[in-house]
């Protein structure tokens, strides 16, 4: 419960169905005992991405998000940045319209300037 509302907000995670729950419910123990299966990564491999990158933020993200991506931003060398009105940490699901909208808005710049 605790992880939860820290990732999505008290709002957010209170108000998740059921189905989804399980899910984040599933995910965490996955996390706990398995690790995040992720390699570390240091901030010169960051710099080293060179594709047009999009970060995403929901409104009503925790905080600890917006410094992420703040750092993500600082050490990407393109980047576009939007944040989802209404939002939170799954904000495409909690604003699928507007995520939808800016993500397609993206895609379609960056194919242009191919």
């Amino acid at each position: 419960r605790l992880f939860g509302q820290a990732v999505l907000g008290r709002g957010a995670f209170e108000s998740m169905a059921d189905e989804r729950m399980e899910m984040v419910r599933a995910n965490f123990v996955a996390t706990e005992f398995l690790g995040s299966g992720f390699a570390p990564i240091s901030a010169d491999d960051v710099r080293g991405v060179q594709v047009p990158t999009l970060l995403v933020n929901g409104a009503r993200s925790p905080a600890i998000f917006r410094h992420f991506t703040d750092r993500l931003e600082e050490l990407l060398p393109n980047t576009q940045r939007v944040t989802i009105a209404n939002a939170s940490h799954m904000m495409q699901e909690d604003n699928a319209e507007a995520f939808n909208e800016e993500a397609l808005r993206f895609l379609s710049a960056t194919d242009e300037h191919r």
